[in-house]
């Protein structure tokens, strides 16, 4: 059954990789002049002119910019309250430079830039999703908050801010698509937020947090989270953790690996003691253009649920760790740590050599100084576009259930480029083909 809420305060998310900080407070709705509504369209005109999507998502990927840093807390690591402390001077600057801008005309124009080289639905849902996955920085330190501890849902300030964990890109996705005349619902996965877009007679899944990558198809389509219910391994094909495994203070590290996405969606131990399944904004344009929170303050829910299975976490391999590179007898010999798999289901690893680089590498890499001189690292935006992608291998490509190679030096002189890729039982089951892979070595012998 379907009812209306208003000013309801929603169950608060406060893990690292899913905390969406659920608040809600009614707004009041006030008019705008005629003066101030001719202010506003100039204003927006001028914003739209001036949006440059590539500038978005450059930022959005620059993990390691300082506008991204947690020492704008002024604060210890340690004593960053991750779901509710934000620099909140810088917020209201930012506030007060877009207050007059009009929300939904901006919205509109947005998904025309976005989407203007799609042809369908399908190539619109992917091209925002693209949009999104690079625009939206999950930051693990902070999320935009109010000193109310009231989460910040102004889709334009979103965009602006680029952190955005699950509950703040679900919502920017809805408001998208919502300016564009399509129907939207959030979906509340165990301690996950996502988006579904009604479009082809469906529901379709916008996930833009959690995994990344092509998005899992079933019959060439985009299901939503109840198709995908029926088969709940499935969406495990696709690269989990990635941008969170490359970006700073991921909180991927400790004793266990990650967990593979199909827990948070559909496993009854995850998501037991959760009633509410789909959220539907409710506001009308003109409450959602007046209100702070861009109407997300009111909705209504279904508590209809997908179905669940009984199933614990699974979990991936962990990236493996370089222990040491020699060179003896006109070979590299690689050597690293046994993959973390907390659900020792392990298999082997991957190894790929290749002439040329994958095109993405880590920030640093923890190992010994055999192994970091021929480490080249050092994040860039630039990079993101070959995260999801297998490296190349054109020198050679094997298993092994070994954590030691040998590799010919070439006669050349030039570098080779290696990648270790550990796989296990449950990713090959549902027919995984990237997993966490280890960083990146360079690896050549200096002239004489």
């Amino acid at each position: 059954m379907l009812r209306k809420i208003k000013s309801k305060v929603l169950l608060p998310l406060v893990i690292v990789m899913a905390a969406g900080g659920y608040a809600y407070k009614a707004a009041p709705i006030d008019g705008k002049t005629g003066l101030e509504a001719a202010q506003a369209y100039s204003s927006t005109e001028d914003y739209l002119r001036r949006f440059d999507p590539n500038r978005y998502m450059r930022a959005g990927t620059d993990f390691f910019n300082p506008r991204y840093s947690p020492a704008r807390l002024n604060k210890p690591l340690d004593q960053i309250d991750i779901t509710y402390d934000y620099p909140f001077e810088y917020l209201e600057k930012v506030e007060a430079k877009l207050s007059n801008i009009d929300r939904r005309i901006a919205l509109q124009g947005i998904f025309r830039k976005i989407t203007s080289e799609s042809k369908n639905n399908l190539e619109r849902h992917l091209a925002v999703l693209d949009f999104l996955y690079k625009a939206a920085y999950h930051n693990a330190y902070v999320q935009p908050m109010y000193e109310d501890k009231q989460a910040v849902y102004d889709p334009i300030v979103l965009l602006k801010l680029g952190e955005m964990r699950c509950g703040g890109v679900a919502r920017v996705a809805a408001d998208l698509f919502e300016a564009a005349g399509y129907k939207t619902r959030l979906v509340q996965a165990q301690a996950h937020i996502t988006t579904e877009i009604f479009y082809d007679g469906g529901w379709h899944l916008f996930e833009a947090d959690l995994v990344g990558g092509p998005p899992v198809l079933i019959n060439g389509h985009i299901p939503s989270v109840a198709e995908l219910a029926d088969n709940p391994f499935l969406i495990d094909r696709s690269p989990s953790h990635f941008a969170g495994l490359v970006s700073p203070g991921s909180g991927m590290g400790g004793d266990e690996s990650p967990v593979y996405p199909s827990y948070y969606f559909f496993s009854k131990q995850a998501l037991e003691g959760l009633d509410a399944a789909y959220y539907y904004k409710t506001a009308t344009p003109e409450e959602a253009a007046q209100s702070k929170w861009y109407g997300w303050n009111y909705y209504k829910t279904t508590t209809n649920r997908w179905k669940l299975s009984d199933f614990g976490p699974k979990y991936e391999p962990a990236p493996p760790n370089f222990k040491n590179v020699s060179v003896k007898g006109g070979k590299f010999v690689v050597e690293w740590l046994p993959a973390l798999d907390s659900d020792n289901d392990l298999l082997g690893y991957r190894i790929f050599v290749a002439t040329k680089s994958r095109g993405w590498n880590y920030q640093d890499i923890n190992a010994s100084a055999s192994v970091k001189k021929y480490f080249v690292g050092g994040w860039k935006p630039e990079m993101y576009d070959h995260l999801f992608k297998t490296p190349p291998r054109n020198i050679a490509f094997f298993e092994t259930k070994s954590t030691r190679v040998e590799l010919p030096v070439p006669e050349t002189g030039e570098p080779i480029y290696v990648t270790v890729m550990p796989f296990d039982q449950h990713g090959e089951t549902v027919g995984r083909r990237l997993y966490n892979m280890s960083a990146e070595l360079k690896l050549s012998v200096p002239s004489s």
